[in-house]
């Protein structure tokens, strides 16, 4: 993610959003702010109206507290999950290469990336390691730059699936070229469908033909394929003009039918360049691919709506947009917040006072800060993140899209319960692998105990309504008094999630504050 200033961005807002309900998340991680500047603004997002942050020399305040690149997730790190309808002309994008020549017309030295994530069992195609170009093609097919018939100057495809080999739920990956006539398909070694992010790299050279494939930055296949140009000609004559002058992803271009099948999976980040970027073993970088002076394409897939693929690389000619297609059950494709370059962490975690014991289910959703702390002193605030927890479940998903993978607490704030913190000594998160983290489960999965039963399930402590890290008579008072006044609606005396502030919620602060609750840090 790109960072901006905070007074850009604080401008922006105001300008756009000032008094608007703001049913979606505005404000950019990682802002920072200009010495001495202080800015308030008042936001209204989700669950949560009304709330203030400020910003004093890069520090956001959230009501009485003091954060550093507090988040609301203006921005999130999304991929795009196809689901290989592979019929029709849906389920895919399409990327148009000809009239006019589009830079991502690769056809000499090339190197193309990507991260892919997949299942095995609904990807069932299969490829082959041969002497021609078209081993690819009854896999499923990531990436289709095929030409129709025998076709002229060359053509290419990447797919997964299954291979001699292999075993019944492993599927490696495939890339095929051909010039004029002369092809080689090669294959790679390992499994990259078990449902976890991979980094794929295909690097080509014009002048001696080599073709390889890197899986998570190791070289596991090389080998002789044909030199020289393997673009898409320009200005062809085409009996297809709907599929042949295009790069198409997750899906066989021309839908020549199910022996052609679809990639069922989630992809992010593809970049192409025109230059041979890696020749030896490399560890992937977990951030943004970049743009420079090789780079042809480059996708972040970070939209998360609408039917346009942003080609971001600059590169003269373009950009090289690309057009979504919708369709299929499920319809498909689909924007997800998923991502090999965050650390998504699925947080099960109940607020005292919103929980129904009898019918095991919350009285509202909720939003829910939590943040990622380093697990040596002095904690410092490294990545934030926002989401709702659900009234269900009691889960919310909590994407970190700056931190580096590495042990941290994690720490959860809600609008008027106790900030909470996760068991000494931290937990271990890996960007590109789901976690999860259950604060309901057991006492001890917050330090220093600060949990409270509440029927079967482990609550953090509702109550602090003046969020100064202790329930006391202060918040007591502010209670009673909403009580008093038949103070109804969303507003941060009622610590029942019920909309209504009454005796109910005066007495479980009257008792949260007789037991003198507090925060409790490392």
């Amino acid at each position: 993610m790109k960072k901006i200033s905070l007074t850009l961005l604080l401008f922006l807002i105001s300008y756009t959003i000032c008094s608007q309900n703001i049913n979606t998340p505005f404000l950019s991680q990682n802002a920072t702010a200009a010495a001495n500047d202080f800015n308030v603004i008042s936001a209204k997002y989700d669950n949560m109206p009304g709330q203030n942050f400020k910003a004093v020399d890069g520090v956001f305040g959230f009501m009485n507290k003091s954060y550093k690149n507090i988040s609301v997730e203006a921005y999130q790190n999304y991929s795009l999950k196809f689901f290989g309808n592979g019929a029709n002309d849906i389920d895919r994008v399409k990327i148009k290469l000809d009239n006019p020549a589009k830079p991502i017309d690769v056809g000499g030295n090339f190197t193309i990336e990507f991260w892919m994530k997949a299942a095995a069992d609904s990807n069932n195609g299969v490829v082959y390691a041969q002497a021609n170009g078209d081993g690819w093609i009854t896999g499923n097919i990531i990436l289709d730059r095929d030409v129709y018939g025998s076709g002229d100057y060359g053509d290419f495809g990447i797919a997964i699936g299954n291979f001699s080999g292999g075993g019944p739920n492993e599927r490696t990956v495939c890339f095929g070229i051909d010039r004029l006539g002369t092809g080689r398909s090669i294959i790679a070694s390992s499994n990259v469908a078990d449902n976890s992010w991979k980094h794929i790299a295909i690097t080509r050279s014009t002048t001696t033909g080599t073709i390889k494939i890197f899986v998570n930055g190791i070289l596991e296949s090389t080998d002789n394929g044909p030199s020289g140009d393997v673009s898409y000609r320009n200005n062809r004559s085409t009996s297809f003009p709907d599929s042949d002058p295009f790069l198409v992803i997750a899906a066989e271009k021309h839908d020549a039918g199910s022996a052609y099948p679809s990639f069922n999976g989630q992809i992010d980040e593809l970049r192409i360049s025109n230059s041979i970027r890696y020749s030896s073993n490399f560890t992937p970088s977990t951030s943004e691919f970049v743009s420079d002076a090789n780079t042809l394409a480059l996708f972040h897939f970070n939209e998360g709506a609408g039917d346009t693929l942003n080609d971001v690389s600059g590169a003269s000619g373009g950009p090289s947009n690309g057009i979504v297609k919708y369709g299929g059950s499920p319809f498909g494709p689909a924007w997800i917040v998923d991502s090999p370059l965050s650390i998504l962490v699925n947080v099960s975690v109940i607020e005292q006072g919103f929980y129904n014991n009898f019918s095991n289910s919350l009285n509202m959703k909720d939003t829910m800060f939590a943040f990622l702390r380093n697990n040596t002193s002095p904690y410092a605030l490294i990545d934030s993140a926002k989401s709702v927890i659900d009234s269900l479940s009691f889960t919310g998903k909590f994407e970190f899209i700056n931190a580096l993978q590495g042990n941290y607490y994690l720490v959860v704030m809600h609008r008027n319960s106790i900030e909470t913190w996760s068991k000494s000594p931290g937990e271990y998160f890996t960007k590109g692998v789901e976690s999860n983290y259950d604060f309901t489960s057991s006492i001890n999965q917050a330090y220093g105990n600060n949990l409270i039963l509440n029927g079967t399930k482990y609550c953090i402590y509702n109550g602090d309504v003046n969020q100064d890290d202790v329930i006391d008579a202060t918040d007591a008072g502010d209670v009673d008094n909403d009580a008093g006044a038949f103070v109804v609606g969303y507003v941060i005396t009622d610590v029942t999630g019920d909309n209504i502030v009454d005796a109910t919620d005066a007495a479980l602060v009257d008792n949260n504050a007789a037991n003198f609750v507090s925060v409790i840090r490392p």
